[in-house]
């Protein structure tokens, strides 16, 4: 029998080292995305989660912060690419009262360290009244989630 090298797994970034405010899928209130995987990196934390391309619509992960200061921040979405990805994955920012909607391309390579795609710059109260959801509604591909970041901005 012949021995192969056994290829090292990759981990993933560690969130607690991470700038500013960073919520991993493990922390992210789901219904559905049951599917993990840690096949593609960049990922945070031990792994990133996958829609299945099942149950259109019908899945989604909320990410509720807690702001510790009131003012604008930077909201950052990771997650990993691949050429089965969805093309329009709409993540949906409720920040200050408001809403905002933002498609995610993701089988393009995130354009900060290959991880993150900034999803724009939004106020927040201070507290945890703000959220970002990602859901699988209407997709035309896989949808992953894996961490979002928030990262206060020099005002």
């Amino acid at each position: 029998m012949l021995d192969l090298p056994i290829a090292p797994r990759s981990t993933g970034l560690d969130p607690k080292k991470l700038n500013g405010i960073v919520i991993d899928d493990l922390e992210a209130v789901r219904k559905g995305f049951e599917s993990t995987s840690a096949t593609i990196s960049p990922y945070v934390g031990s792994s990133y989660r996958h829609d299945g391309g099942v149950n259109r619509g019908s899945q989604s992960a909320i990410y509720t912060p807690k702001i510790p200061a009131a003012g604008k921040y930077e909201v950052r979405l990771s997650y990993s690419p691949n050429g089965n990805r969805a093309t329009n994955v709409p993540v949906t920012i409720t920040h200050q009262g408001s809403t905002s909607v933002v498609k995610v391309n993701q089988r393009q390579t995130p354009k900060i360290d290959k991880t993150w795609v900034s999803l724009g710059t939004f106020t927040f109260e201070e507290g945890n009244k703000g959220k970002v959801e990602i859901s699988n509604k209407d997709v035309n591909g896989f949808v992953v989630i894996d961490a979002v970041q928030w990262l206060k901005v020099k005002e």
